[in-house]
């Protein structure tokens, strides 16, 4: 079975992508194509913790693919981290949309 059969309708999931080079990138799935995968990750695991607020987005080649792992219970710090970066930068928002306090 082929890499985009096993992760249909896994879009907004966490996954780990594992590299032949012993590197990986967690990050939550985006868009599976016939040859890439995009994700998004919000901080790397390797990071600093001063730098655990960056958001960067990855198409990845299926062909530099070693391993993927899905929704494991180790994602929960990379959730934290997602929520962590929405929240910092959803703060000052409400100044640009007044109209959306109008709906409430």
């Amino acid at each position: 079975m082929n890499l985009k059969t096993k992760l249909e309708g896994k879009e907004g999931q966490w996954i780990r992508i594992h590299f032949p080079d012993t590197t990986f990138l967690t990050g939550r799935l985006q868009h599976v194509g016939s040859d890439f995968i995009q994700i998004e990750c919000y901080g790397r695991d390797d990071a600093n913790p001063q730098d655990q607020s960056s958001y960067t987005q990855h198409l990845i080649p299926t062909g530099l693919i070693k391993m993927i792992t899905i929704e494991a219970t180790s994602f929960v710090e990379a959730e934290r981290r997602r929520l962590e970066y929405i929240s910092q930068n959803s703060s000052g928002s409400h100044d640009q949309w007044p109209e959306m306090e109008n709906l409430r």
